[in-house]
């Protein structure tokens, strides 16, 4: 994907598919609806980051809790979060 130049922008685990069962699984990409081509004005746009995906993976829930978007991407950006996990 990045070899062709493309930005996809909206990762986390809901757009994330396993091929198979097996242990030699392919993760596959879906939701490709924000993608940009590298380069693009609008790639430099504040979005999700592998942090995030990594504590939902690893605690079962999202690091931050806002009312809206605005107040969201504020809480990202200063690292705001407490670590409750589920279980």
């Amino acid at each position: 994907m990045h070899e062709q130049g493309v930005v996809h922008r909206d990762l986390k685990p809901e757009n994330m598919m396993y091929s198979s069962a097996a242990e030699d699984i392919k993760i596959m990409l879906t939701d490709f609806g924000l993608s940009m081509m590298e380069g693009s004005s609008s790639t430099r746009s504040v979005f999700g980051s592998i942090g995030v995906i990594s504590y939902i993976l690893l605690c079962e829930n999202q690091p931050f809790d806002a009312e809206d978007e605005e107040n969201l991407i504020v809480q990202n950006l200063k690292g705001e979060f407490e670590f409750n996990s589920s279980s």
